[in-house]
């Protein structure tokens, strides 16, 4: 059970005849959730799950994909609710509403920025069109396309909860009711790292707040939604560290899992983790290996609390490169010297390293069509000069009086180039060309080359070494992000 900032400490509760200390959050979800009338049966991991036994911890945290995936419902529960809650759980459905009709039109989560740019709303009128609360079925809403293989046939009811129609029902001049809607997909929940796995793998799953709720289905088509909505001001959170990237990740997971097409191995399912957190950084592998499917489950890797931290790593690194025959986990590896685990091979990679303290990256958002790779990235400049440098020529001596820690004890297979923004950076001799973009990549952890087609879309072209780049921990507020494709 997630622990809110907002609600510290323990409360004592009775359960089954004996008095047991569970935290004030559980206590608040208990209360909202519990009926007057009628007995409910839940399963709460805080409760259910001994947290101070490592034995029974390593047991029974194998079975959680299993107790979650046959679960009647999985209750995502935010906390408490308060005087906004309501209101913005009611935009919500509204946004819902509004992604539906985009989405008959042809939108989708995943599309490059031209395709992106077509559905964004950048002027109030657009809301006024008729046809957007005029969908066959508007008043109900089925859980998502999966949900007859999932065995999960949910509706909603989405009626309108006042007379305001059109771009009205936004009541967009209630500042604090949209700061409401995007500190809830901004909630640190998302970005825990069991909560990737409990939403995959749940058959139907429910948002709540206090008393008010959502299905999960809504809450993603509101998120997808509010990204269109730019005639609006960009979201302002009440945490100003705070992200709403999480939630794609959630998304993002929740859609693998139940595609039948993507067999996922534990590497790649640890991509899924390089934005979550967990108190128990073994935690990191435990979660992951719920997303495996069967045909490639690491079965030799158990959860096991008595293991230390730098044993776990090791057995999950050596797997995945035995498993794969290559070496795909070292984009998450870090120098020896930035690792918080001690006692780790410097080939292994240190999982439980935030991303905000780690390498630059964010979630790439991948969807691979046939050939064609779309990714989240950032176009950070072009080049305009580019040099080879062997290591008896003089100007070296010049770059080195100047640029000492940038270059290497030898470039004699490298060749430097300089961006129009000024960006000194380093790639392989004979790839980088006048014009090649300098990209950060979601999910790449470091600079790359691209090369734009006249068609609009890019080749893959090197990876680089940027100065100024390579120690930043995440992306400016000026910079701006692009959805790609890649051939």
């Amino acid at each position: 059970m997630w622990e809110p900032k907002s609600l510290p400490g323990n409360v004592t509760i009775i359960c089954e005849n004996v008095r047991m200390e569970v935290t004030s959050n559980l206590h608040a979800a208990l209360k909202a959730l519990r009926h007057s009338k009628e007995t409910q049966t839940f399963w709460i991991d805080a409760v259910c799950i001994n947290q101070g036994d490592d034995h029974e911890k390593g047991t029974q945290i194998p079975l959680m994909k299993h107790i979650y995936g046959k679960a009647e419902r999985v209750i995502l529960w935010l906390g408490p609710s308060d005087r906004m809650t309501g209101s913005a759980f009611d935009k919500f459905k509204l946004l819902a509403i509004l992604w539906a009709f985009r989405a008959a039109n042809g939108a989708k989560e995943e599309c490059s920025k031209e395709e992106f740019e077509r559905f964004v709303i950048q002027d109030i009128s657009e809301l006024d069109d008729k046809t957007i609360f005029d969908l066959p079925d508007k008043q109900m809403w089925m859980s998502g396309p999966s949900a007859v293989q999932r065995g999960a046939m949910e509706y909603c009811d989405l009626s309108p909860v006042n007379d305001l129609r059109g771009s009205k029902a936004f009541e967009f001049e209630r500042v604090q009711l949209w700061q409401a809607v995007d500190d809830i997909f901004a909630n640190p929940f998302f970005s825990r790292a069991w909560i990737i796995q409990e939403v995959s793998v749940a058959r139907t799953a429910h948002i709540q707040c206090g008393r008010s709720w959502v299905t999960w289905e809504i809450f993603r088509s509101a998120y997808n939604a509010r990204q269109l909505l730019q005639l609006c001001e960009p979201a302002k959170y009440n945490d100003p560290s705070a992200t709403s990237l999480a939630v794609s990740t959630v998304r993002d997971a929740r859609k693998r899992f139940w595609n039948d097409e993507f067999c996922t191995d534990l590497a790649g399912a640890m991509t899924l983790f390089s934005f979550s957190k967990a108190k128990d950084p073994r935690d990191y592998i435990y979660a992951a290996l719920g997303l495996i499917k069967h045909s490639s489950r690491p079965n030799r890797i158990v959860p096991d609390y008595t293991k230390d931290v730098s044993e776990v790593y090791l057995e999950a690194a050596s797997h995945m490169i035995l498993e794969r025959k290559d070496l795909y986990l070292w984009g998450l590896n870090d120098p020896p010297g930035t690792k918080t685990v001690p006692n780790l091979p410097t080939w292994v990679p240190d999982w439980s390293m935030e991303s905000e303290a780690g390498d630059l990256t964010f979630p790439g958002d991948f969807v691979i069509d046939g050939r064609r790779l779309r990714v989240n990235a950032h176009l950070l400049d072009t080049i305009c000069l580019v040099t080879d440098i062997v290591d008896d020529d003089e100007p070296r001596e010049l770059i080195k009086e100047n640029l000492s820690q940038f270059m290497p004890p030898s470039m004699s297979n490298e060749a430097l180039f300089v961006t129009k923004a000024g960006y000194f950076g380093r790639c392989p001799k004979g790839v980088a060309k006048i014009g090649h973009h300098v990209a950060i990549i979601g999910g790449a952890f470091r600079p790359y080359l691209l090369e734009k087609q006249p068609e609009g879309f890019y080749h893959f072209v090197s990876y680089a070494y940027v100065e100024g780049l390579m120690e930043m921990r995440a992306l400016g507020p000026d910079m701006t992000l692009t959805r790609i494709e890649i051939r």
